[in-house]
């Protein structure tokens, strides 16, 4: 396996980082086990910390995958904060809009204060 899922809890919001190598070929598998961990938690707000992630999917291959995750996705209820590394701000944004598109609850950030404000803020 290329990559690594670690969580800890900050108040009510399960920090969620995901380490190691991403590429189109194992993208389901974080994604899946991704979600898994999410649902069993309980918890509905999520910060999704990917910056000690290795590589990003190009963009017409997120367009897609994001397109076929609400099939196995969260339930409506359940709010995510994506965090990223500044050079990979263009990405988050991207993964924002496009999730967003495909009817997912998600925002990107690449300001880890920022991103747990707008988690914290969330009903």
């Amino acid at each position: 396996m290329t990559f690594e899922i670690r969580t800890s809890i900050d108040g009510e919001v399960l920090v969620v980082t995901i380490l190691g190598e991403a590429s189109p070929a194992n993208a389901r598998d974080i994604a899946s086990r991704y979600i898994e961990t999410v649902l069993i938690s309980g918890r509905k707000k999520v910060l999704a910390d990917i910056r000690p992630l290795h590589g990003r999917l190009p963009a017409g291959a997120l367009y897609f995958f994001m397109r076929e995750l609400p099939a196995v996705s969260l339930p409506p209820r359940i709010v995510t904060a994506v965090l990223d590394r500044e050079e990979n701000e263009e990405f988050v944004t991207f993964l924002e809009t496009t999730s967003t598109n495909a009817g997912l609850h998600l925002r990107g950030f690449v300001r880890p204060e920022s991103a747990l404000a707008w988690i914290r803020s969330q009903a």
